[in-house]
């Protein structure tokens, strides 16, 4: 059966399949997994980048890597018995560890380049939480194995040695707090604050919900998102207007 059509026909095939055929005879072939019909219009599914299993890869690398981390950050080396150093005080002080810290915080994130199709909002979900579950108050949980102390704040603003990893959340995860939590500061000084510190945790979380819910919302609607490309196109966009 043959049926005219303006831009082109619909010739059966075969096996009863369908092949949309243009005027020229070559044929556009529709797999099932690739038509999507949106507002009238027939539109390409766009693999999906989130499932449970990578999300789950994610959670499992962040805490697996975190854990240990932060049990390697927690190492304190005693001279003597009155003369202790942290790992940080070891290699030079927050304004030459933190560095290394950050790039530290990043190792995880660089295991999302082994997924296939790669894409850069993997990287950038994994950066996020594997920072934040390190960032977190498993770090706490980690100087307590360690044997190494918390603090908290006295009545003059000077750090207490304590074991109460309440007392210690209280303080360090103020979300009030305009106090400096750590022995020095990093970058400015007084930085950083237990409200710096507690409202980076929930940037970092909800910035990370909100990628992953966009970004999947979009492959739903068969539409492709991408960071990189929205990046390279502004970068393009401003050159030509300069």
């Amino acid at each position: 059966m043959i049926r005219g059509l303006s831009d082109g026909c619909f010739k059966e095939l075969d096996g009863g399949s369908r092949a949309r055929q243009d005027i020229e005879g070559r044929p556009i072939r529709f797999s099932r997994s690739s038509p999507k019909t949106i507002g009238g219009s027939v539109q390409q599914r766009v693999r999906g980048t989130w499932t449970r299993s990578r999300l789950g890869v994610i959670l499992l690398v962040a805490f697996v890597y975190g854990t240990w981390f932060n049990l390697l950050d927690s190492v304190i080396y005693c001279i003597n018995a009155s003369t202790c150093k942290s790992i940080g005080e070891i290699f030079g002080g927050n304004q030459l560890y933190q560095p290394w810290n950050v790039f530290g915080h990043m190792i995880p994130s660089m295991l999302m380049f082994f997924f296939r199709p790669l894409k850069s909002e993997l990287f950038v979900a994994g950066f996020l939480i594997s920072t934040a579950v390190m960032d977190s108050p498993l770090w706490g949980v980690a100087r307590l194995l360690r044997g190494s102390p918390l603090w908290h704040g006295d009545q003059t603003g000077n750090h207490v040695p304590t074991s109460d990893l309440s007392e210690w959340v209280t303080y360090y995860y103020n979300p009030f707090g305009t106090y400096l939590v750590w022995d020095s500061y990093w970058l400015l000084p007084g930085f950083p604050t237990s409200a710096a510190i507690f409202w980076s945790l929930v940037l970092r979380v909800v910035l990370a919900a909100l990628l992953i819910w966009w970004q999947n919302r979009q492959e739903m609607l068969g539409r492709e998102f991408s960071i990189t490309r929205l990046l390279v196109r502004r970068s393009s966009g401003a050159s030509l207007v300069n």
